[in-house]
Order: structure tokens, then sequence, then C-alpha cells
């Protein structure tokens, strides 16, 4: 018991460390990947049903995208006290290693919009559990549940500090993440307080697919936006990869004609390959 309980913490204590002294993204992968695994033995330790191993999901997307967001304030200091010592020669080279916020974004982005895809379908809402969320009986895991969220806010807020000062293009993507969040966690919350057979439960089951997926259009167009205005190509693939998930799942979802279905699938593959060219010319126009 003592062991899940502390698994997650341990994997944070231990292995990002370890990763930020190796200057080594793959060890940081790692150590997200175990926090993942962590979070699914608390939540089996905790008895929690679909909709609260989501929200321990949700936390620990969370708490990886506070580790970035305390990395980009601390980033100065850490190059500071982990390249003293080392070989002078190669600091570029340790810089490069060292940055570890995009991996710590690229992550939490991944789980962040593999949840909201599941999410945005009716039928998961359909199925909703009426089992409590987790259980409060296992006070051992509970306090370890709080205390991730706490340390979730703190990282948030050490981030967010020092990005009051700067445009709004450098939080919005922050910003559009802590909503996704926000809001999917608290539609998860009603759907387990309000029984299904009731007029809200009813309602909840009708709208929340299409305000989750709403969300993961808007975090989708986010990512798009920034790989424009940065020539980022990573977050441009991202978004567009999102958004064109979000249209052929929505319209293969309902019962359409099979000549519809194949219009939109070929309309979809052209607008991808002609919106790439226009983003890779427009990156080769600025080099």
């Amino acid at each position: 018991m003592t062991r899940v309980i502390l698994y997650p913490w341990l994997t944070l204590g231990l292995l990002v460390p370890l990763a930020y002294w190796c200057c080594s993204r793959w060890v940081f992968a790692l150590a997200v990947v175990n926090f993942g695994l962590a979070l699914q033995g608390l939540a089996e330790r905790l008895g929690s049903s679909f909709q609260g191993l989501t929200l321990l999901h949700l936390l620990g997307v969370a708490v990886v995208w506070g580790l970035g967001l305390w990395h980009q304030r601390h980033k100065p200091w850490l190059s500071r006290v982990l390249t003293e010592g080392r070989d002078p020669e190669l600091p570029g080279e340790l810089e490069q290693g060292l940055d570890l916020a995009p991996t710590a974004q690229n992550l939490a982005l991944l789980g962040l919009g593999v949840l909201l895809y599941v999410w945005s379908f009716v039928g998961t809402w359909v199925d909703l559990s009426e089992d409590p969320l987790w259980n409060v009986g296992d006070p051992w895991a509970s306090l370890s549940a709080v205390g991730l969220l706490l340390l979730t806010g703190w990282g948030w807020w050490q981030g967010w500090q020092e990005k009051r000062s700067q445009p709004v293009s450098s939080w919005l993507k922050d910003a559009a993440v802590l909503i996704s969040l926000v809001a999917l966690a608290l539609l998860l919350g009603i759907g387990s307080a309000v029984p299904l057979n009731v007029t809200a439960g009813a309602a909840l089951v009708l709208f929340a697919p299409w305000i989750v997926t709403l969300l993961l259009l808007g975090l989708s167009a986010v990512l798009c936006w920034e790989g424009l205005q940065q020539g980022r190509r990573v977050r441009f693939w991202q978004g567009l990869l999102g958004l064109t998930l979000v249209v052929l799942t929505r319209f293969f979802e309902y019962p359409t004609g099979l000549l519809a279905k194949s219009a939109v699938l070929v309309a979809c593959g052209i607008g991808v390959i002609w919106i790439g060219l226009k983003f890779e010319r427009r990156i080769f126009s600025r080099s």
C-alpha cells in the first residue's frame, strides 16, 4: 500500500532530477510515463471509477505541464547549477539537452488530447458509472492526490509569474490547456453527481460531448496558430492533426451516406496537403 501511494512522488523526486542531471529528454519522458503508471496504481488504490481515473490523469497532465512552466522560469538557474564543473567545450550540447520544457509540453498535450478525444464521444457519457469518483476511505491515497494537486498549483503559479508581463501569444496556449483541464474536470464532477435518469443528467449526455469537442477544436486551433506564428512544424502539425481528427470522427460517428463520407475524406486529405504545403512555403520564405 505504501509503495503505491509513494510511487508518484518517488518518480517525481528521483527520475526527474536524474533527467536534469543527465540532460536527457529520454530519461524525462521515461519519468513521465512512470508517473502515469503511478497514477494508474493510485487510482486502483482509491477504487476510482472511469471518471475518477480520468480526473487523476488530468491531474497528471497538469503536473507535467506545471513542470514545463517551472522549467521555463528557472532554466537560467538550472543551467548555472548543472553545467558547473562540466566540460566547457560543449555548452551548446548541454543547453540543448537541458531544455526539457518542450518534452514536458508535448507529452502533456498528447495526454490531454487523448482524454479530450475519448470524452468527445456520446457513448462515453451514456455509459457513465454511478460509483463515486474515488473511495475517500483511504486517507493516505487521498492525501497523496491532494499533495499532487498542491504541487500542480505551485508549478503553474511559478510559471505564470514570469508570463504576466509577456504578450498574449506567450500564455495563450497555457490558458487553452488550463481551460480544457478545468472544463473537463467540472463536467466529470457534474456527471458523477447527477443521475442520468433525471433531466439534468440527460442534458449533460446531450451537451457534454459537444463541449469537449469544442475544447479539443479550440486547443488544436491554438496549436496551429502558435505553429504559424513561431514557424514550429511540430506545433502546427499537432494542431492540424487534432482538427482533422475531430472533423472526421464527428462525421463518421453519425449516420451518413457512403458517398458523403468519401467526399469528406477526400476533401480533408486535399485540405491537409494544401495547408501543409502553404505552411512549408511560408517557413521556406522566412529562412
